[in-house]
């Protein structure tokens, strides 16, 4: 069994792993640099990781993993960022970069009238951000949504909303939708 410099291990169903600072690094050569920082979020949310450990961790490791990829997710990390929480989120990642539609950020904290808010894709300097939803259809989630949305555009915001079969079968028709909203906001400024 493999422990962080800590000393601290994990284990699951009673099994030793390697601490969760070695999990990170082990990960970072397979995940994405936006889902890696969800990893570490999630980690640190259970009190399972210090961003200090991965710090050192990554400063020792000079080949055979993608430190860029750490390094990049704790940049994201301090600044509050969430990383990609779900799989189409990273299938929009993915469809939007290779036409030239990358985000600045992903899941980071907005702050608005109702509080802090985490949106999914972010483009900064139009202040556009993109909402991808999932598989809920319920009245009282689209109620939220809509709230969420009001509060993001009174913070300057437009608001873009995609689900499931944007992101899988219309991504070139999404990529022109947040391009134009991009390109509004730009000349507007």
């Amino acid at each position: 069994m493999r422990t962080t410099a800590t000393g601290r291990s994990t284990r699951h169903l009673g099994i030793p792993l390697a601490g969760a600072a070695r999990m990170v690094v082990d990960l970072s050569d397979v995940y994405s640099r936006h889902r890696l920082t969800n990893v570490m979020y999630e980690l640190e949310r259970r009190d399972l990781l210090r961003r200090a450990e991965i710090e050192r961790m990554a400063d020792r490791l000079a080949r055979g993993h993608n430190v860029s990829r750490i390094r990049f997710a704790l940049r994201r990390r301090k600044l509050g960022h969430l990383g990609s929480m779900s799989a189409l989120e990273e299938r929009a990642i993915r469809a939007l970069s290779v036409r030239e539609q990358r985000p600045s950020a992903v899941n980071p904290p907005i702050t608005t009238d109702i509080g802090v808010l985490y949106v999914d894709l972010v483009w900064r300097a139009p202040r556009v951000c993109v909402e991808i939803d999932g598989d809920h259809g319920s009245a009282e989630q689209q109620l939220r949504d809509r709230a969420r949305d009001a509060a993001l555009r009174r913070a300057g915001w437009t608001v873009l909303r995609f689900d499931a079969d944007d992101v899988s079968l219309r991504a070139d028709q999404m990529a022109r939708s947040i391009a134009a909203a991009r390109h509004v906001r730009q000349k507007a400024r």
